[in-house]
């Protein structure tokens, strides 16, 4: 036998084993992700009761505490800032207790003239440039480091005591929320940032006001603005409607439980990120890892009902390059072993808790194996072949011969044209036949090759009866 003889017939039979595996493999991590989610959608939900709205008293600097919201923008175009613009001018909130401070980089040139134009149209919005790591101006955030070991990534590991943080979002809040912090603000203050293109809705600062005399932590749902504008944004937006709108919420009412945040839509009380270390710079999305930290400090989190509305990624470029950076995030804050979650001092069992949030998210990348194995157990399904260990029709070479092995066991060789109007005469097609007379000589040889003994042993091993039939075809050509 040739080579490829040999690796033909290892094909036929063990393409099933492998197809199946992989098959239970795959249904097998989609079944614990549905219990994942079981899991999740029977915890409790802490949300937050807007009916208290008519506790609150006016003017009462208790009852409406201010607000500082952070606006991190890049290399955004005007056009898409004044959208957030105008639905922050529409905010229900008195408007001497919140204040709106973009902190774009330095050097973003454009978008700092952008900004500067919307100030014209909206007096509210304040403007501080962050600066690079060499200036001066950082050094209340190295001495407010230097003095809380909550900041872990700056005492310890591979970035121990770097200044180079990574010009994005995160070094931005950093550089305002400690330079702000030093301005001695107002016991109570909350704060909170944005994206570019969010748009908040009008009770999104009264919300925050009411949780925060119960919670720690305030979270707003999010939904995509931009659903069926292209498909890629109609898949993102469901991603929101699937995660951000209808199933985070279920991390809030479960102490035992830990969250995370969204990145956007929500607020925190400042004393505490001031005395949990801040944002930790060098992962990278902040949001997991300020979440974790937040519930292992003891910090409760409540969901507020109204949603912000941002933009979902419209292509499929955008939506990979923004998914990649969400999962980079995932992984850095969840690394199970000398990872944030020991410098946290996490459990065994809250490191698991931890990752079961992210595991249904994770096993969406199976899909690559799923769908397509999902596709050929149904098709052999709808084709009544039930016992899905076989998959045909399956090309084997014996003797240098091509053979089509069929699901119910027959066989049928390359004949040459005067053999194939015999079996077209005999009405095969797979070949059946009951006499030794109706075979062609070159089936007859095919079916005495020793090198079908392992095959069909094989066969029977798995249950097709492809061993059997096969069996049947050799008694029928040697006159048995």
């Amino acid at each position: 036998m040739f080579p490829l003889d040999t690796l033909d017939i290892w094909w036929a039979a063990s393409a099933p084993i492998l197809l199946l595996s992989l098959y239970y493999f795959t249904q097998g991590l989609y079944s614990l992700s549905f219990l994942v989610d079981g899991y999740l959608f029977s915890r409790p939900v802490n949300m937050i009761d807007m009916g208290e709205k008519a506790d609150l008293v006016e003017g009462s600097r208790k009852d409406y505490p201010a607000i500082v919201l952070f606006y991190p923008v890049l290399e955004e175009q005007e056009s898409v800032m004044r959208t957030t613009m105008i639905a922050l001018d529409e905010l229900e909130y008195p408007k001497d207790r919140y204040r709106v401070i973009a902190i774009p980089n330095a050097n973003d040139w454009a978008t700092i003239a952008a900004l500067k134009n919307l100030q014209e149209e909206f007096p509210f919005l304040e403007l501080l440039e962050v600066p690079s790591t060499d200036h001066r101006s950082w050094q209340p955030v190295w001495d407010a480091w230097n003095n809380n070991p909550k900041a872990y990534w700056w005492h310890q590991g591979e970035n121990a005591y770097n200044k180079d943080l990574p010009p994005k979002k995160t070094r931005q809040l950093i550089y305002a929320f400690y330079n702000w912090m030093t301005t001695n603000p107002e016991t109570g203050t909350l704060i909170s940032y944005t994206d570019a293109d969010s748009c908040p809705p009008k009770d999104h600062f009264l919300a925050a006001a009411i949780g925060s005399r119960k919670y720690r932590v305030m979270q707003a749902k999010n939904v995509a603005g931009n659903a069926g504008l292209t498909w890629p944004s109609t898949f993102c937006a469901f991603d929101h409607m699937a995660w951000d709108g209808s199933k985070y919420e279920h991390l809030s009412g479960d102490p035992k439980q830990p969250f995370w945040m969204l990145g956007k839509g929500l607020f925190f009380h400042a004393q505490d990120i001031h005395d949990l270390g801040g944002f930790h710079p060098w992962i990278t999305i902040e949001d997991p890892e300020v979440g974790l930290r937040l519930w292992k400090n003891g910090k409760n989190l409540g969901i507020m009902e109204g949603s912000l509305i941002e933009e979902a990624p419209t292509t499929f470029a955008n939506a990979i390059l923004q998914r990649k950076r969400w999962i980079a995030g995932f992984f850095q804050t969840l690394k199970f072993r000398d990872g944030p979650m020991d410098r946290m001092g996490f459990s065994f069992i809250e490191k698991i808790k931890a990752w079961l949030i992210f595991l249904p998210c994770l096993t969406m990348s199976l899909n690559v194996l799923g769908f397509p194995l999902s596709v050929w157990a149904a098709v052999t399904w709808y084709n009544g072949h039930r016992n899905s260990s076989s998959l045909v029709p399956l090309l084997v070479h014996c003797k240098s011969r091509p053979v089509c092995l069929f699901h119910d066991g027959s066989v049928l060789p390359d004949m040459d044209s005067d053999e194939a109007d015999h079996g077209h005469q005999m009405g095969t097609g797979p070949l059946h036949a009951s006499h030794q007379s109706d075979l062609p000589q070159s089936v007859v040889d095919v079916l005495d090759d020793p090198a079908l003994d392992w095959l069909r042993h094989v066969s029977q091993q798995l249950g097709t009866g492809v061993g059997a039939h096969f069996e049947e075809r050799r008694q029928q050509a040697s006159g048995s």
